[in-house]
């Protein structure tokens, strides 16, 4: 297609009466204007259908950015190409553009506006490149399709809202390198089963999990301190969870409405707790281990119970040499009971869960009794 030209002015006011002339020009779909010698896409046209390979230059200028709201609305966009002079995309970018349905940021995009691909209701995937090292505030927030999230290890923060909203969203791996996970981040992501925190994150903000109601697994690695107000609001799938001993905060109603919630196991000394923490999580029993300090019959409302599993003797016996073995503590603590034929691997494999009776008696089949010159038997929180 013949490539046509419009020049149109746009004035604006200045704060001190100045008036000021900036220019638009329009190619094709596009509308945009030159700074410093690079093209920057202002506007394209709304009633565009169909994929789009977006133009590395514009008047004989290198496209390098696309400004606030460019794409804003242009439902018929099914598909977007980056080249490779563009590095920012602006706030708004692609708000509301319904028909998009698979994203791939390439790695010369180093910065991503606010909001960019909000309410972005029919994407379904989004691969971030490795030049984007913030997910901003609400940038997919609404995508009510998105599914799944891949990222590079070189992302370090996801921001504000990012997620949320992000109703379909299953399948997103939070890598290594990220070290702040904001407030409301993945709020109201309900079909999120399980997530691992990185190592590096310091505190979970307020909000972070709200209403993920399908998720049943978290993992809070040892350098999270704090647990924010309502961060896990809602969560009425999750059964139960881990907190390591950094953790020296917990904010008001962090498991308000966490109706399934049974179990937490606390690795060390009570935390200061907020008002309401286990507000309508009305099954939760709190564990916590020997040594440990500050920790009464309750705490912020529920029983709170010393968890002291101890092996006192395991014996072979029955068919095939399967073991079994007296498991001494607390009358009525859950225990599971796994095993191992090599330490090093790290490998361990369940064999029994199940509540424990005062001085129990415990017979469990194991798998591989003979098949192994040693075997490992540990006693965990199921």
């Amino acid at each position: 297609m013949q490539s046509t030209w419009a020049l149109r002015s746009v004035f604006c006011l200045l704060a001190f009466g100045a008036l000021c002339r900036a220019q638009e020009e329009v190619e094709g779909y596009y509308t945009y204007t030159v700074e410093n010698g690079q093209a920057i896409i202002t506007k394209f046209e709304e009633t565009y259908t169909g994929p789009l390979a977006i133009t590395n230059t514009l008047g004989g200028y290198p496209v390098a950015a696309i400004g606030f709201s460019a794409f804003q609305n242009c439902g018929g966009l099914t598909a977007v190409t980056f080249p490779a002079s563009i590095t920012n995309l602006g706030e708004n970018a692609f708000y509301a553009c319904a028909g998009l349905t698979d994203l791939s940021l390439p790695d010369n995009i180093v910065a991503v506006g606010d909001w960019a691909f909000a309410d972005c209701k029919g994407l379904i995937h989004a691969d971030i490149g490795s030049g984007i090292v913030a997910i901003g505030n609400s940038v997919f927030a609404g995508c009510g399709s998105l599914a799944a999230v891949t990222f590079s290890e070189n992302l370090t923060s996801i921001d504000y809202q990012a997620f949320a909203g992000c109703s379909s969203l299953t399948d997103i791996a939070i890598p290594n390198s990220v070290t702040s996970i904001a407030d409301r981040a993945f709020v109201d992501c309900g079909s999120l089963g399980e997530i691992v925190i990185p190592s590096g994150v310091g505190n979970l903000g307020d909000n972070v999990f709200s209403g993920c109601t399908s998720l049943t697994n978290i993992a809070i690695p040892e350098s999270v301190t704090a647990i924010g107000m309502y961060t896990f609001w809602g969560c009425v799938s999750l059964r139960s969870i881990f907190i390591p001993a950094s953790v020296t905060n917990i904010g008001i109603a962090a498991f308000y409405q966490c109706t399934g919630l049974e179990r937490v196991y606390f690795a060390g000394d009570a935390p200061t707790a907020g008002a309401s923490v286990f507000l309508e999580a009305n099954w939760c029993t709190v564990y916590y281990l020997p040594g440990a300090s500050n920790w009464g019959v309750e705490y912020a409302g529920r029983p709170a119970v010393l968890w002291n599993p101890l092996f006192t003797a395991i014996v072979a016996s029955g068919p095939a040499g399967a073991p079994s073995c007296t498991v001494t503590g607390a009358p009525g603590i859950p225990i599971a009971i796994e095993t191992s034929s090599n330490l090093s691997a790290g490998a361990w494999s369940h064999l029994l869960t199940t509540n424990l009776t005062d001085g129990a008696t415990l017979t469990f089949e194991d798998p591989d009794p003979t098949g192994s010159p040693v075997r490992f038997y540990r006693i965990v929180g199921p």
